[in-house]
């Protein structure tokens, strides 16, 4: 679908990893360029069968499926000339890069429009191309914390001072700000084919993930309050939430009378359903305290996935929680096809989730395995006219 667009991609980590990989499952040249020693994530696992090394990382073959992948030392002054040109007939430049690191090397948004006037930047950061922050060091950790999102997340802890707040798992900030910045990018591009113009996008990781907290903002703005962690700070839950299973747990979303009835429906009517201090929301909400064990023991004498279908069954939104080998080994992501295969020359074969959305026969799809460390050095280098031998002194002078 986006055969037509090049895209070259120049950071390291997540971020752009994965905003590119969106735009090169969808069929678009994507050229990733790394450092000659090899893009840091290339030494993040999981490694394959626990074995370190450059090409077995699985986090980096996900990333990075279906692009080119070259090395060059853009800091360089050859690097950055070869960089140029390389520029020159590209689409889209992703990039994750410092702000003060690109001025520094003359590689700036004003700069790179001079080599390809129509040029599309995403810049990726952790704060932004602006403010005071805007050169500080931040992993996905720093990012999530100075968002505000971590500090509610683990919420209603017994005691805030042995639970403190903890990020969310698995690059969430990294894999966000990818996305958003592939949306942006994408509406560049439409922008640009109707005016002809190019454009800076600024994806800050940070305002990301502020996105995320409408509801804690209008506490804020409208009460005065700070959303507390406390179990003893927050209101009772009279729409049942998680609870226990006899193999994990549950999650309910019971908001009406109606959805209360068929949730006792479904643990059979137990003789305490009929009970008048349980009979409105509002009297379950003061009286939780005496209501969630008895939730508790129902919930317990059935396992979570029986307990989630009949529950589904009656009409009650509910949910097992799954574990991640929960979901990998899950019929309905099976089939969806939400977990693809393919190989890889260094780890074999290859499963990670496929494209997260539908597009038809000719959608996305992965086109190859990530690239392994300069594999397209010289299919790249020679569009811009660099010979073998070019490439070797190059080499040399550790310019690729």
């Amino acid at each position: 679908m986006l055969d037509d667009l090049k895209l070259i991609e120049l950071g390291q980590g997540v971020a752009p990893a994965f905003c590119a990989k969106l735009f090169a499952d969808l069929g678009a040249d994507a050229i990733k360029i790394e450092p000659p020693s090899g893009d840091i994530l290339r030494t993040r696992g999981p490694f394959a069968n626990n074995e370190p090394g450059p090409e077995r990382s699985g986090l980096f073959a996900y990333v990075n499926t279906s692009k080119r992948g070259i090395t060059l030392d853009v800091s360089s002054t050859r690097g950055r000339e070869l960089f140029l040109e390389l520029l020159r007939d590209a689409d889209i430049l992703i990039e994750n890069n410092a702000p003060s690191w690109m001025a520094q090397h003359g590689l700036t948004y004003e700069r790179l429009r001079k080599a390809a006037p129509s040029l599309i930047m995403t810049s990726i950061t952790p704060f932004g191309q602006d403010g005071p922050w805007r050169d500080y060091l931040a992993n996905d950790f720093v990012v999530q914390h100075t968002s505000g999102i971590a500090y509610s997340n683990g919420a209603r802890v017994r005691d805030t001072e042995l639970e403190p707040p903890v990020v969310i798992p698995g690059e969430a900030a990294e894999f966000a700000g990818g996305l958003a910045a592939a949306a942006a990018t994408m509406c560049a591009v439409f922008a640009r084919d109707a005016t002809g113009e190019g454009e800076h996008i600024d994806v800050a990781l940070q305002e990301v993930l502020a996105m995320h907290l409408q509801v804690d903002c209008a506490h804020v703005a409208y009460s005065g309050v700070v959303p507390g962690r406390a179990a003893s700070a927050q209101p009772p839950i009279p729409y049942v939430g998680q609870q226990p299973a006899a193999d994990g747990y549950i999650d309910f979303v019971v908001r009406t009378e109606d959805h209360w009835r068929r949730l006792l429906n479904v643990f059979g009517d137990p003789e305490w359903s009929a009970n008048e201090l349980f009979a409105t929301m509002a009297s379950r909400s003061q009286y939780w305290d005496a209501l969630e064990p008895l939730i508790q023991q129902e919930t317990r004498r059935f396992n979570k996935e029986e307990l989630f279908r009949t529950s589904q069954a009656h009409g009650v939104s509910a949910a097992a929680v799954y574990t991640v080998a929960d979901a990998a080994a899950s019929e309905h992501f099976a089939d969806r096809g939400c977990f693809v295969e393919h190989e890889h020359p260094a780890i074999g074969t290859l499963r990670t989730p496929g494209p997260p959305v539908r597009f038809g026969a000719e959608g996305a799809r992965i086109r190859r395995a990530a690239p392994q460390v300069g594999e397209h050095n010289n299919e790249v280098f020679a569009r811009i006219g660099l010979t073998q031998q070019d490439l070797s002194v190059l080499r040399e002078g550790g310019v690729v």
